[in-house]
């Protein structure tokens, strides 16, 4: 032991020393205490391997926090099912974010056609690393805590970090910030959709339509989309499984006709009917029916081949039956 004290309070500091060993001598350490000198003792070991020789020493760090040997492994395994697997999950969550409100009202509110698209490669690119940092932020809390992975779901990850490293007001706006993400991302989610179904959809097919009736069938979609995100609301309680769903979802039905809108001269509405009927049903049937290859694989494809294929044929079938 030892300690940093002025020569007046040299034989005070001695005592108190002599005392603190009679009282872990004496007395049993409160399990509060020892987790927070376990938590301390941990991250103090993971921030050490940030000196030069970190990744020689990964080894060491897996074995003494007893973490899965694959723990810092970022690439899937060999084989092409995992690759699938790995790409479906980086498109869910890289991809899928870019047809949602941020994005594409960055469109719709653009004074030209060029600054419609740059705001939505700017925006889209921007929210794609975003997205990046609660990832990075977990990775680093486990590899300070490892505690923190018995909570098997990892769904309370960096809750429980918020709570066990951060003080209370840091607290406050933590969960304050996290329920109005929750709000805001709950009603983009159902906005989003019922919003192109209404503008994109229903608008071009009915052009002489009142702006009074669209609204009603804006709303009427905003329900629609409700009721469905109950249904798969309900039907899972995993937080993760249900945020790659909805991410999904915005993917495989409205990635095609937002891209191809953009940048393809030739896309039309019978393009984005088709894309957004097609990739649905098929995601639908291939998660349904557990295909070996991702549904979001299949979906996206069967979506830009009905965008493409749509938009070639719809307009010569309406044309022969005038």
């Amino acid at each position: 032991a030892s300690a940093t004290v002025r020569n007046t309070v040299t034989d005070s500091a001695i005592t108190e020393i002599f005392n603190e060993m009679k009282r872990l001598r004496d007395e049993k350490v409160g399990e509060d205490e020892l987790s927070r000198i376990k938590n301390y003792l941990t991250g103090s070991f993971s921030r050490s391997l940030e000196q030069p020789g970190t990744i020689a020493r990964f080894a060491i760090d897996v074995d003494v926090n007893d973490l899965p040997k694959d723990f810092y492994k970022m690439l899937p395994p060999p084989g092409w099912y995992e690759f699938t697997d790995y790409l479906a999950m980086w498109m869910a969550f890289g991809l899928g974010a870019i047809p949602a409100q941020e994005i594409y009202q960055r469109a719709f509110s653009a004074k030209t056609a060029a600054s419609g698209r740059r705001g939505v490669l700017i925006s889209s690119v921007l929210l794609f690393f975003v997205s990046l940092l609660p990832l990075i932020i977990a990775l680093k809390g486990v590899d300070m805590n490892p505690s923190v992975l018995n909570d098997a779901t990892g769904q309370g990850l960096i809750p429980s970090l918020v709570i066990q490293y951060t003080p209370e007001p840091v607290q406050i706006l933590f969960f304050g910030a996290l329920i109005s993400a929750i709000l805001s991302t709950s009603s983009g989610a159902m906005l989003s959709p019922a919003t192109i179904i209404g503008e994109n959809l229903i608008k071009p097919r009915f052009p002489s339509m009142s702006d009074g009736k669209l609204l009603i069938w804006t709303r009427i979609s905003v329900i629609g989309v409700a009721v469905l995100s109950c249904l798969v609301a309900f039907n899972d309680s995993n937080i993760h499984r249900l945020v790659v769903a909805s991410a999904v979802l915005l993917m495989v039905c409205l990635l095609s006709p937002l891209v191809f809108g953009l940048f393809w001269k030739r896309a039309s509405t019978d393009g984005s009917w088709a894309a957004v009927v097609l990739g649905g049903l098929v995601w639908v049937l291939c998660d349904r029916f557990q295909t070996r290859i991702d549904p979001t694989i299949w979906g996206t494809l069967a979506s830009m081949t009905g965008m493409m294929t749509g938009s070639l044929i719809g307009p010569i079938i309406r044309r022969r039956s005038l």
